[in-house]
């Protein structure tokens, strides 16, 4: 693998990261702005749980908002200028957050917040794709998984122990800091290149990349023209295509609904209730490590046992600690005193959801939302793709506490599981392996899946 490609991508993974903050940054924030101090409570109250959820929800509406023109823009400028012009709303909202002392200052914050991470999953998955080779494309769309949750990790590291100001400055400095590294180092994608009649660049862009000669290169510049393979050009509307979009879509969603907001919200709580003696900055600390290390273990073997068989082993770990939970739950109702001896159970089983979770369920469906379309339609693809992902978050983080209310703990835990028995079903019967493929290679195994 070569070093200016890792470079680049490292660097992109720094936006990825800092996008991702946001998504836990609440969890610090509310803790303040709960206080009634008013030295420490930038509002100078306590905030209310309407202003809360309001908070929370802005933050989905803003991604949504950047999800829609995002990739239209990226097929119009570039995708290097429209990832450099995401990193800008990132750092104006840190900003915000540093010195707002009003609530509609907060939700105006959350709202741009949101829009930069909206466009940043809609773009980031196909700028990797196309600067990497076929050999390791699958690994390096998998760090974008790492980066994520890296990024989730931070206000719980960082965010408790540190002022608001200070901590809000601190996450300003990411975004500004990729901007100044990709803007003077960062290549924009061949495929945008090609596509927009610049191949003498995107020969230059390329010898970078592969670090090969332009004998190497031209072979390349002839596969990403496309056209002459009648592989290149679609319409979403195309039968291969609806079905790569059924498949991208059904993913994204399976992700959300296989219960890892719930897993997550409790995870924490569950290490304050099985009294193991352990700070809370330890469990913390033995969380992130399960999440990293299950990111980077998927990153490295995605290319070796491919797509379908890192969904399913992640799908079906899932299935079986969320069966777990549900039969503990459940016998904890009717036999507690039998159940008292086992109160590791629910730790170790979320622990292990945790685990398979992040092993694929979080990052091959970017893998392969990133591989299934041709260029012509990866802007339509990416914003369908994409807003779906964002409303579905938005769909699950909302409804949880009434899920939780209606069905208890131990039904919960036995629907999410059956929506990750549907997703080793799904896997196994719909989702076509694209390890090591080019990308008119996929598009041919699409049309012989529908053919089938």
């Amino acid at each position: 693998m070569l070093v200016y490609t890792l470079v680049t991508v490292f660097t992109v993974d720094l936006l990825a990261a800092v996008g991702d903050v946001a998504q836990t940054w609440t969890h610090p924030t509310y803790y303040i702005l709960r206080s009634n101090s008013t030295f420490e409570n930038p509002l100078g109250r306590r905030i209310s749980e309407y202003e809360e959820n309001w908070i929370s929800w802005f933050f989905y509406i803003g991604a949504v908002l950047g999800a829609l023109p995002t990739p239209f823009v990226a097929d119009k400028l570039g995708r290097k200028t429209v990832l450099l012009c995401t990193a800008l709303p990132h750092a104006v909202a840190y900003l915000m957050f540093a010195f707002a002392k009003t609530i509609s200052l907060y939700y105006a914050a959350r709202i741009v917040a949101g829009f930069a991470s909206g466009a940043g999953y809609s773009v980031l998955p196909s700028y990797i794709a196309e600067i990497s080779e076929d050999s390791y494309r699958g690994a390096l769309v998998a760090t974008l998984n790492i980066a994520w949750n890296i990024g989730r990790l931070i206000p719980f590291c960082v965010g408790y122990y540190l002022p608001t100001r200070q901590f809000n400055i601190i996450l300003a400095a990411v975004p500004v800091t990729f901007f100044i590294i990709f803007l003077l180092n960062g290549s924009e994608s061949p495929h945008y290149l090609v596509r927009t009649n610049k191949e003498s660049k995107a020969e230059t862009t390329l010898m970078r990349l592969r670090s090969n000669g332009i004998e190497e290169v031209a072979k390349e510049i002839t596969h990403i023209k496309g056209p002459m393979n009648g592989y290149a050009r679609g319409s979403i509307t195309e039968p291969k295509l609806r079905y790569a979009l059924t498949v991208s879509l059904v993913l994204m969603v399976a992700q959300q609904v296989s219960g890892i907001r719930t897993v997550t919200h409790e995870l924490r709580h569950t290490f304050e209730v099985t009294d193991n003696g352990l700070a809370m900055q330890l469990s913390t600390f033995i969380c992130g490590a399960c999440i990293l290390f299950s990111s980077v273990f998927s990153a490295a073997l995605i290319e070796k046992i491919g797509r379908k068989l890192c969904l399913t082993i992640s799908f079906s770990g899932n299935m079986v600690a969320l069966t777990v939970l549900g039969v503990y739950c459940f016998l904890e109702n009717i036999a507690k005193d039998f159940t008292t001896y086992f109160y590791w159970i629910p730790l170790v089983a979320k622990l292990t959801f945790v685990l398979f979770y992040n092993f694929g369920a979080a990052s091959v469906p970017w893998v392969i939302f990133s591989e299934l379309f041709p260029y012509d339609v990866k802007a339509v693809s990416a914003t369908l793709v994409s807003v779906v992902y964002w409303v579905s978050c938005f769909v699950v983080s909302t409804v949880f506490v009434d899920f939780n209310t209606n069905l208890g703990d131990s039904g919960k835990y036995f629907v999410f599981s059956v929506f990750c028995l549907y997703g080793v079903y799904f896997s196994l019967t719909s989702v076509p392996e694209t390890k090591g493929q080019t990308f008119d290679a996929i598009q041919q195994k699409l049309e012989d899946n529908i053919k089938d």
